[in-house]
């Protein structure tokens, strides 16, 4: 999420896909396949108990696993409908559920945010920055880019490259960046928790698919976090100085943090480039992209009740990769979708919303109004959209909404990307479903998903 000084590039019924569209998704579905794995090994759902409070009613029958051959004309689906709450059939170290429940707190236990913070980094006491990188990469470290509130960098570690996002945090009020106030832990905290869900979604060995529920790889995987101190060691300085000569950042300069400032690192591997600046080859590059977010956002909304409410292009990140099939897994189904030769990251959940149990994380997007006021590219209608959908309320469950980024994105790669695409086949099949969306207003991108495990 980016707030920048020059402007970036960014009714609602039911009624699902007719029998005369129906035909035109052909060339689409042709790349796609499922495959039953039977029923899962473990129990995978838990439906919550509407006497304990909870805000969101959670429907009693889940939906289907497996989809219709075509949905259902007329549906009475609504907008606002909590899908059933289900866990992942793996057993995973939630940071939600270890640090964010007030119910699973020990007892007489006080955890401020900060505390909470340190226990997903491991640690008990934040470390060193200077210590943070080794030798070698402190050689290989360059900048990539940077936030309202971070900075973002890459480095190579035994061959492999690595990005690293550096957030300064709290100072008690004291401290002022980029004209505002620092993020607190209480705010940089959801973000975290966000973050490692969605990285867990797509985290198990080959051997273990079978066992699983729900499977995305499609989401940014967490190397680690970090809870730093000091000043901004003189290499990343350095390489920031040499970035704003090119590119004239509109951060501070990292000299205003002084030897008591406060970090929090997220590291990950490096994801590709994002979908504005990557050169595509072929029209079938662009249907895996489409697929592969589809299929991602789908799980996501379903055993989550996620939303990404950032999905720009800058968020989507593109390599190139072996081709073969990329591997997903909804309600106890694998659906297989040919890569063509590219692998999809969906990156920054600054903005985002998850459920997780009795545990609901969001950001309330009234604290940035200025993010309504942007003009000149439909990023930032969709911002608009988002707000008349929720009516405000950020804190609900709105799966329309990645709806509303799926458009975009379709936008996007029909007309924005680079590349000599010829217009064949596969860009007429985009184009139509580009139209379907318009026409059919989808209540979730479950239900666009839908048209493509056919």
């Amino acid at each position: 999420m980016r707030k920048s000084k020059k402007v970036r590039a960014y009714g609602r019924s039911c009624r699902l896909i007719r029998d005369d569209d129906w035909d035109d998704l052909c060339s689409l579905n042709q790349q796609f396949s499922k495959v039953s794995l039977g029923s899962p090994a473990r129990a995978t759902k838990q439906l919550l108990d509407n006497s304990s409070g909870y805000k969101f009613p959670i429907p009693q029958s889940p939906l289907s696993s497996k989809s219709p051959a075509k949905p259902p004309l007329n549906s009475k689906d609504s907008v606002k409908e909590a899908t059933p709450l289900l866990k992942h059939s793996r057993c995973v170290n939630s940071p939600i559920l270890n640090y964010l429940s007030p119910l699973r707190q020990k007892k007489g236990e006080e955890l401020t945010a900060e505390d909470k913070v340190l226990k997903m980094c491991g640690q008990t006491a934040p470390v060193p920055f200077e210590e943070y990188f080794d030798g070698h990469v402190k050689k290989t470290i360059k900048k990539l880019g940077e936030g309202c509130y971070s900075e973002v960098f890459c480095f190579e570690d035994s061959c492999e490259k690595s990005v690293v996002k550096i957030i300064p945090v709290e100072d008690k009020g004291k401290m002022m960046f980029n004209g505002g106030k620092l993020k607190t832990f209480e705010e940089i905290l959801p973000e975290m928790a966000i973050a490692q869900e969605l990285s867990n979604l797509g985290s198990a060995d080959q051997e273990n698919l079978q066992q699983l529920h729900y499977f995305a790889p499609s989401f940014l995987h967490v190397n680690r976090f970090a809870v730093v101190v000091g000043c901004v060691p003189d290499h990343l300085v350095k390489e920031w100085e040499r970035w704003d000569q090119l590119h004239k950042s509109e951060n501070d300069h990292p000299r205003v943090f002084g030897p008591d400032q406060l970090f929090v690192l997220f590291e990950s591997p490096h994801g590709g480039t994002d979908l504005e600046h990557f050169e595509f080859c072929d029209s079938a590059e662009l249907v895996s992209v489409y697929q592969q977010t589809v299929a991602a956002l789908a799980i996501a909304e379903k055993c989550l009740q996620f939303e990404h409410r950032d999905l720009h292009w800058g968020n989507v990140l593109v390599t190139h990769c072996p081709d073969c099939n990329v591997e997903f897994i909804l309600d106890g189904t694998m659906y297989k979708i040919k890569s063509n030769g590219i692998k999809v990251t969906i990156i920054d959940f600054t903005l985002s919303r998850l459920r997780r149990d009795e545990c609901i994380l969001y950001f309330n997007l009234e604290a940035i109004s200025w993010l309504f006021e942007g003009q000149g590219d439909f990023q930032f209608e969709v911002y608009r959209m988002m707000r008349q959908e929720t009516k405000k309320d950020w804190e609900g469950f709105y799966s329309c909404n990645n709806v509303f980024w799926i458009m975009y994105l379709l936008e996007k790669l029909l007309k924005g990307v680079k590349g000599n695409i010829p217009k064949d086949k596969n860009m007429s099949s985009l184009r139509r479903h580009r139209t379907l969306l318009k026409r059919n207003n989808y209540p979730s991108v479950l239900k666009v998903f839908e048209t493509l495990a056919v």
